[in-house]
């Protein structure tokens, strides 16, 4: 978990209070949110494609966010191998 960070504090997403998980029916859900509503787009983005690319078989899930439901799109939508 500390190896994903949040890029404006150099900190664990999962020590912030940024990011959790959670296991619903043997599926791996992550979500996260942005330390503000003013985090540039594409920070959220990176903080997203993180996670996907450390838990490739997880479910991504931005909350908290202006465009969280196209970003969320982009995110479950790519398939990593």
């Amino acid at each position: 978990e500390n190896e994903i960070v949040d890029a404006e504090t150099g900190v664990s997403l999962f020590r912030l209070g940024l990011a959790r998980k959670e296991n619903k029916h043997g599926k791996l859900i992550i979500y996260y949110r942005p330390p503000s509503p003013f985090t540039p787009v594409i920070l959220v983005i990176k903080m997203g494609l993180d996670i996907k690319f450390k838990y490739p078989e997880a479910i991504v899930i931005l909350e908290d966010y202006y465009i969280s439901n196209e970003i969320n799109e982009i995110l479950n939508g790519i398939k990593i191998e």
